[in-house]
């Protein structure tokens, strides 16, 4: 059986004893102090009754000794009197108030008696005396002082054993009542309890000592609500083995439909190339022949049928590297990041216009940046991104594109970052979007598909990227070429240090 980790205070048997000891307790108490008072009135009368029993038996001695001036005999009378435990001291006078004889109680005897007053305090007693055969006549006077509390002593005794007779009892009945309650009801709550966390159990059994009362009707209804929930979850279970059957049949038919799709795009693009080149050329020819034959209205005809084309030939180039990241096999390995992106901005940076030539570049990327990535897929994004980043900022008065690295939450994120126009933030959404353009064609050519590239290679490598800028000051991409941490968040006011920056706001766009 499993056990319950629940302190003997909290057990439902310990608190059930304990509820009805009290209840005992308070009522046992109750009784015992009404049986008290009902002692203590009877020990009263008693008293009462034996004093004035012994008055009576000893005045008519006392008489005698007072007619006779008899002094030895009332001192008997006195010392009988005393005798008895609730009397002090007792005194006899003759008619003429001469003291006749008187005893009372030594100091010792007093001392030896429970100082309680319980019963009241001292009284003094008198009574006269009469000759008892002629005329009945005054002889003398008979004086007692009575304190009831010396005779209490049986009854504090008898109170004692009254109430630890009753302690004693509820100590042994909750003792009692403790293994009874554990026995009829903590013991099956505990074994119920075990079948509970038994996987195997699918009913609670209910002992037939419980079939027909409450703790038995729970337990029906527990596996009432166990038939239920097995019910529900056959249910789902065959809910869901439908669903993953659906779901893998239809992402099979997706599958073959995408890669349809693909190979339909990639043969479409492969084959526009030949028609396209053919118009540029002969259109190029065309012109070369009838230069000095046609017009300027004409020529500029030409120069924007063969600047078509050359756009016509971009997209179309764009459109087969989209296609070509989506098929391509993904193969980590080592890479020297460092290496890659001074060989592409080297390659982009011999393509600087004639009238930009004397435009300062200032070129800056972190020594030894390794990433785990695709080299052939690592290099189409950094292609793309340094392309930008010069793109946007050439016609500025000096160019300034960094590379780098840093380290926040245990992830290395990398970053390209430079000082060109930059774009408005609540356009992010549209950054990573195809053809989706945040600048007019006639400002900066592009076909609006190159960071959709860039992030559909870090979505293959299960990385993120996400963009900060500011209108006149440049754009920073960060992105990453791993999985996160699993406890890695990025809040929209996070803040990283980068190289030659005082810091730029992170904000997330789109994954």
């Amino acid at each position: 059986m499993a056990e319950i980790n629940i302190p003997l205070q909290h057990r439902l048997s310990f608190r059930q004893a304990r509820s009805v000891v009290f209840v005992a307790l308070f009522v046992g108490t109750l009784l015992s102090l009404v049986q008290v008072l009902v002692d203590y009135q009877n020990h009263q009368k008693e008293q009462n009754d034996i004093l004035t029993q012994m008055l009576a038996s000893m005045t008519q001695a006392a008489s005698f000794a007072a007619y006779n001036f008899d002094a030895p005999a009332a001192l008997q009378v006195t010392e009988g009197l005393v005798g008895y435990k609730p009397i002090v001291q007792s005194q006899i006078t003759d008619d003429f108030g001469r003291v006749l004889a008187g005893s009372s109680k030594s100091d010792e005897e007093l001392a030896m008696n429970l100082p309680y007053a319980l019963f009241g305090e001292n009284k003094t007693i008198t009574i006269d005396l009469k000759e008892q055969v002629v005329f009945g006549e005054y002889v003398g006077q008979l004086s007692i002082i009575v304190n009831p509390n010396l005779s209490s002593e049986s009854f504090f005794d008898r109170s004692i054993v009254v109430f630890f007779s009753g302690v004693i009892r509820n100590i042994i009945l909750s003792l009692i009542l403790l293994v009874v309650f554990h026995a009829t009801l903590t013991r099956v709550i505990l074994e119920a309890h075990a079948h509970t966390l038994d996987e195997e159990t699918k009913r609670i059994p209910i002992p037939k000592s419980h079939e027909y009362d409450e703790l038995g009707a729970l337990l029906a209804a527990f596996n009432q609500r166990f038939d239920t929930i097995e019910e529900k979850n056959k249910i789902i279970q065959d809910a869901n083995t439908n669903l993953e059957l659906t779901v893998q049949e239809r992402t099979e038919k997706l599958k073959e439909t995408i890669d349809e799709l693909e190979a339909f795009c990639y043969s479409i693009s492969h084959d526009l190339r030949a028609p396209l080149r053919s118009v540029h050329g002969f259109s190029s020819a065309l012109e070369e022949d009838l230069r000095d034959q046609i017009s300027d209205e004409q020529k500029d005809m030409f120069n924007r049928v063969t600047g078509a084309a050359e756009r016509m030939d971009t997209l179309i180039q764009d459109l087969l590297q989209l296609s070509r990241v989506f098929r391509h096999e993904l193969q980590r390995e080592q890479l020297d990041l460092s290496k890659i992106s001074g060989e592409v901005f080297e390659r982009i940076s011999l393509n600087t216009p004639e009238d930009k030539l004397d435009t300062r570049v200032e070129w800056h990327c972190d020594a030894n940046i390794m990433a785990y990535a695709d080299p052939g897929l690592v290099t189409i994004l950094m292609e793309n991104l340094l392309s930008n980043a010069w793109k946007y900022s050439i016609n500025g008065s000096s160019v300034a594109i960094n590379v780098g690295i840093m380290n926040h939450g245990g992830e290395s994120i990398l970053y390209v970052r430079d000082n060109g126009v930059g774009f408005n933030m609540k356009y992010r959404d549209k950054l990573f979007e195809p053809f989706q353009r945040l600048h007019s064609p006639k400002e900066f050519q592009g076909t609006g598909v190159g960071l959709a590239i860039v992030q559909r290679i870090i979505k293959r490598h299960e990385g993120r990227i996400w963009a900060d800028s500011r209108v006149g000051e440049g754009t920073t991409m960060y992105f990453t070429l791993e999985p996160p941490p699993d406890h890695f968040d990025i809040p929209e006011d996070l803040s990283l240090q980068g190289p030659n920056t005082g810091g730029d706001n992170l904000e997330e766009t789109q994954e």
